[in-house]
């Protein structure tokens, strides 16, 4: 009765975590817990996020991915995406286990069977473990036969204790991912039971202070899907607003809205940054 109650206050802290983690994803969530997610009694739960893709697990080895990226035809195409039961019961079981390492080692000894997964459930496994490991591990579960997801991408913008060093694994998880497939600038749909919004790697980094993550998907052809409201509200809500991140927005054609000095003060930004808190005043 005792590991029962403690297996339930484990799932439940679980399932609270992932919950929290795409809510700090996408800084209008208020307003996408009302946006429609359209589905079909034939169609299965995850829709497959690579229906269109060009999708390869053979290295481009004509590809540099500090440099030129590919972005493919149906860039900002809206593709959805749900976690199962299924992948969160094995997230559950890995946790148990001690981390995707001893995971991993337990499923190369052959320990553990994913064929029963679809597709779909296995990019969710696929960008799970990759979030939490090492850069290399995204070679190692390609030559174990995952296909990269489209998501990838998005999933690996995380924060982390040190956000330089996050910053920097980003960049490198990025370069691994871009010489095995191209990277799409979609329009992700994240069902999460009770909230759906949508979401894109570009808003993801804005809103985690990236800049140099920012730049790199401006070599990549990829642009925020968000509207200027939405953007300098997760910006200034985000975890590390700078004036440079400002700077490098208004370039691109996404300068402050006029209303920035009232999202400037709702997001307490004249504490947290007083020296951006002064910079705003000239878009007032």
């Amino acid at each position: 009765m005792q590991l029962r109650f403690i297996l339930l206050i484990i799932i439940i802290l679980s399932l609270a975590s992932a919950g929290l983690f795409y809510w700090t994803a996408k800084p209008n969530l208020n307003q996408a817990e009302n946006s429609p997610v359209t589905t079909t009694t034939n169609q299965p739960l995850v829709e497959p996020l690579f229906a269109n893709s060009n999708l390869s697990n053979e290295p481009n080895t004509n590809h540099q991915a500090s440099t030129t990226v590919p972005v493919t035809e149906n860039a900002a195409s809206t593709q959805s995406y749900a976690p199962t039961k299924t992948v969160k019961a094995i997230h559950l079981d890995a946790i148990k286990m001690g981390g995707w390492d001893l995971w991993l080692a337990a499923f190369k000894r052959g320990e553990i069977d994913i064929s029963h997964l679809s597709e779909d459930e296995k990019g969710d496994l696929f960008v799970r473990i990759i979030s939490d490991g090492p850069p290399d591990w995204i070679h190692e579960l390609v030559q174990l036969g995952f296909t990269i997801p489209e998501r990838a991408f998005y999933g690996v913008i995380l924060a982390g204790a040190d956000l330089q060093q996050q910053e920097m694994k980003i960049l490198q998880q990025f370069d691994i991912l871009a010489s095995y497939t191209a990277i799409e600038d979609s329009n992700l749909m994240f069902n999460l039971g009770s909230f759906t919004f949508n979401a894109g790697p570009y808003d993801r980094a804005i809103g985690f202070g990236y800049l140099k993550v920012m730049q790199r998907l401006d070599a990549f052809g990829i642009k925020p899907l968000s509207s200027n409201q939405e953007i300098y509200e997760g910006l200034l809500r985000g975890r590390q607003p700078s004036i440079a991140i400002v700077q490098h927005l208004t370039k691109l054609g996404y300068p402050p809205p006029k209303n920035v000095m009232t999202l400037a003060e709702k997001s307490k930004i004249a504490e947290r940054n007083p020296e951006l808190f002064e910079y705003l005043k000239k878009y007032q």
